[in-house]
């Protein structure tokens, strides 16, 4: 029996909601003589999960890859913020210091884009 309380997902906005992000993203501004992950290497560790039933109020989780603050300067505690923000993303919250779950009805595919965009954002101000 479904949870009457998390939402029904859309189907994917396109087919490739993440590479749209990426291919309409500049790239990631890296702290000064730092190397790191590429937009395209996020677009393949970035991963976005359906949350166990069990779990009432939030329906997903997205995981970064902790490189992301070394490297990109982008602190967990402002992607949490951030994604908090973001209208069609509810009950937002951090599980581990790269991992957020929330509910939405968006796609996994769309949820990864979401979140994507998110730290793309935050760096674009960094």
């Amino acid at each position: 029996m479904a949870n009457d309380m998390r939402p029904e997902r859309r189907a994917p906005s396109s087919d490739d909601p993440v590479g749209q992000v990426v291919a309409a993203s500049p790239p990631l501004r890296l702290r000064p003589g730092r190397s790191g992950p590429t937009l395209g290497l996020l677009q393949v560790e970035l991963t976005a999960v359906e949350m166990p039933e069990v779990y009432e109020h939030v329906n997903t989780c997205v995981e970064f890859p902790e490189s992301m603050v070394d490297v990109a300067g982008v602190e967990p505690e402002d992607v949490l913020a951030a994604l908090a923000d973001r209208p069609e993303l509810e009950n937002v919250d951090s599980v581990d210091s790269w991992a957020f779950v929330f509910s939405t009805t968006l796609s996994l595919e769309d949820a990864r884009a979401v979140a994507l965009e998110t730290v793309v954002a935050l760096n674009s101000r960094s």
